[in-house]
């Protein structure tokens, strides 16, 4: 028995969220039958991280532990030929089953949001970008996603009962990025596509999302800057805003010290987020 790492990247509109669940379509169940199919034998996957119903990825990471030896190429492209559309493999190589774990060797994780801000949004970024008609304050936000890296308690922002004062349901989060950028589109439509990139040691149900729902209310001018630092202070879900949508999420990279240990043994110098 050998182990398979995969990288993956999906659409995930059609999805009922990453990980498997009775009756729904899910980008497990998808994963696991192909390779069950092309193994002989069922095959049991554990990913680096959850994605909702809706959430995209182009940096997921997953496991899982095969019987036949074929080489990985070989893999990747039996992979792709029996995934749908909506779900490929874009890397793909063999370790060993104690050297590697996809959800716990895992030490930095990285999401982006997107949003369209302009009145008319492009049919291409539907799918992709929450439409915002109203000019947002970029500067705005950006400042006061600043209150997010470090340390901090979570449970504003937590999803799925985890936010509320009297629980303690193990909130506290590390993030080493949170900032927004814009991006110039090729689109021949007025508005900017803006992307929050925000980078931690883990993330609670939902977090991005309610992170974003809350930073588009300061950049419309709803609240100050510093309604960031109060929310987390608070610690009460029900006092931040609602949840963005899920379509404008991509689970983008997954950081594993053993990559930047084998990349800097090859001489490829760190970059200056890695350092």
């Amino acid at each position: 028995m050998y182990r398979l790492r995969l990288t993956l990247a999906y659409d995930g509109a059609a999805f009922a969220g990453s990980q498997i669940q009775p009756g729904q379509r899910t980008v497990q169940g998808e994963i696991e039958r192909a390779l069950a199919t092309l193994d002989g034998q069922p095959v049991r996957t554990v990913f680096a991280g959850r994605t909702d119903t809706g959430v995209h990825a182009v940096g997921q990471v997953v496991h899982g532990d095969v019987q036949r030896e074929r080489e990985p190429e070989t893999w990747q492209q039996a992979l792709n030929g029996m995934l749908p559309p909506d779900v490929r493999v874009t890397n793909l190589t063999s370790v060993v089953p104690d050297g590697f774990h996809a959800r716990y060797d895992a030490t930095w994780r990285q999401y982006r949001y997107h949003i369209w801000n302009g009145a008319v949004q492009p049919p291409l970024t539907r799918g992709a970008m929450w439409h915002r008609r109203s000019p947002l304050d970029v500067a705005a936000m950006h400042a006061a996603a600043r209150a997010l890296i470090g340390t901090h308690d979570f449970a504003a922002f937590a999803g799925d009962g985890k936010g509320l004062p009297e629980r303690d349901a193990g909130t506290a989060r590390t993030m080493r990025v949170a900032e927004w950028t814009t991006e110039r589109r090729p689109e021949a439509i007025a508005g900017l596509a803006l992307v929050f990139t925000i980078e931690g040691n883990g993330f609670l149900p939902h977090m991005v999302r309610n992170l974003v729902g809350s930073l588009v209310v300061i950049g419309m001018g709803d609240a100050p800057e510093n309604w960031m630092e109060r929310l987390l202070r608070g610690r009460d879900r029900r006092l931040a805003a609602p949840t963005a949508p899920p379509h404008g999420l991509i689970l983008w990279q997954i950081h594993y010290e053993r990559d930047r240990d084998e990349q800097d043994a090859a001489g490829r110098t760190p970059t200056t987020r890695e350092k």
